[in-house]
């Protein structure tokens, strides 16, 4: 019954196309909307790569502070630095993360993508990946004293990781 309904509103939606904007009386009185969701598509994408863009850009810079951390002698410094890392993950990091993967997810069942492509899977997995090295790099930001090894597996691990869900989703290769 619902594959059916949206097709009677794909049907609609074309006619409205070739009849400039209208629609024929039958899709009034089924009542289909006059715009279908992937009228939305373009400003949602939109969205979900600026969302991406922040959420990337903000793990990326908050694990190469931590790195840099490693260079303050100051306890005031440090104290400062940690209070704007802190900040920065709770306030930016988070809600971004989840508008990204609610459009994400969103524009996936949208445009169909889980059963047409193996490449939503793999970015899928990697997201998962990428969340654990936000919460990685969350711990790094409470922890005072954290091994200089953890904090660079975590910074390129990030680069890397952003790296392929970037490729994945632009190539869709699979």
């Amino acid at each position: 019954m619902e594959g059916k309904f949206k097709d009677e509103i794909r049907l609609c939606h074309e006619i409205r196309l070739e009849n400039r904007g209208t629609f024929p009386l039958s899709c009034w009185l089924n009542n289909a909307p006059k715009e279908t969701e992937m009228d939305y598509y373009p400003y949602l994408l939109a969205l979900h790569v600026v969302s991406v863009c922040v959420v990337v850009g903000t793990l990326f810079v908050q694990s190469l502070s931590v790195v840099f951390r490693y260079r303050m002698n100051d306890p005031v410094q440090l104290e400062g630095a940690q209070w704007i890392q802190l900040r920065v993950h709770r306030f930016i990091y988070h809600p971004i993360l989840g508008i990204a993967v609610a459009t994400g997810l969103y524009l996936a069942m949208m445009t169909e993508a889980f059963s047409s492509g193996k490449w939503l899977h793999w970015k899928l997995t990697l997201l998962i990946l990428l969340i654990a090295f936000g919460f990685m790099n969350g711990r790094q930001i409470r922890n005072h004293e954290l091994p200089k090894p953890l904090a660079m597996f975590v910074h390129i691990g990030i680069f890397l990781t952003s790296a392929v869900m970037i490729y994945l989703a632009s190539v869709k290769p699979f």
